[in-house]
């Protein structure tokens, strides 16, 4: 979390998270389901004006960017694995970050997912 000019490193706390759980247990769910919708009202990041998505190619200065040019907070998340999606995958269920199609695009490495917040309320 990039907040006030300085990164902190924010880590859930056991039981907080159903580890088992192929979806919930993604660090983009325990993000959402611990801070983004609770603390920050923040329920559906795909439509909710207060929050951005950065891609990873962009770079963690790209956040730090935003949040000096007024952005009130940015998070950088670890990339969804491909072990990770394999198991969302074989439980039947979609990761919610991402929807994915039948493509001929071959699937690339990423760096950090990154969110921005645009303002707090």
């Amino acid at each position: 979390m990039y907040l006030g000019g300085t990164w902190y490193e924010l880590k859930a706390r056991p039981g907080t998270f159903p580890a088992s759980d192929p979806v919930r247990g993604l660090d983009v769910s325990i993000l959402q389901d611990n801070l983004l919708n609770p603390i920050l009202g923040i329920d559906d990041p795909r439509t909710n004006t207060r929050i951005d998505f950065v891609g990873g190619i962009r770079g963690m200065d790209e956040l730090e960017r935003r949040v000096k040019e007024g952005a009130a907070v940015a998070f950088s998340v670890y990339p969804t694995s491909f072990t990770q999606l394999m198991a969302v995958a074989d439980a039947g269920r979609s990761c919610p970050q991402v929807h994915l199609v039948r493509t001929q695009t071959p699937l690339r490495p990423a760096g950090p997912k990154m969110i921005l917040l645009s303002h707090f309320k």
